[in-house]
């Protein structure tokens, strides 16, 4: 759109577009957010990985898995990364 306009130009509408056929939207897009232990990530590698180049902070779980409770979410994440936990 042009600044000021709320009229979209061709080449706003093609960017949109472009990045919608990519990203899809989270209604009908190509991924699902869930909750540690329950997608892809191989989370014992990627936690090895942050220790190795000296990560020790924290790691926060943003629960946004609609297929789950908001208590039982974050007690499965929870649960599911506790055995990556350094323990000290």
């Amino acid at each position: 759109m042009r600044r000021g306009s709320s009229t979209p130009t061709p080449r706003t509408l093609k960017s949109w577009r472009t990045s919608k056929a990519f990203v899809g939207s989270q209604a009908g897009g190509w991924w699902r957010y869930v909750i540690p232990g329950f997608g892809d990530i191989d989370w014992g590698v990627y936690c090895a990985r942050l220790r190795r180049n000296g990560f020790n902070g924290v790691l926060s779980i943003e629960h946004e898995d609609s297929a789950l409770g908001r208590e039982e979410g974050f007690k499965l994440g929870l649960d599911f990364l506790r055995q990556f936990a350094d323990g000290s």
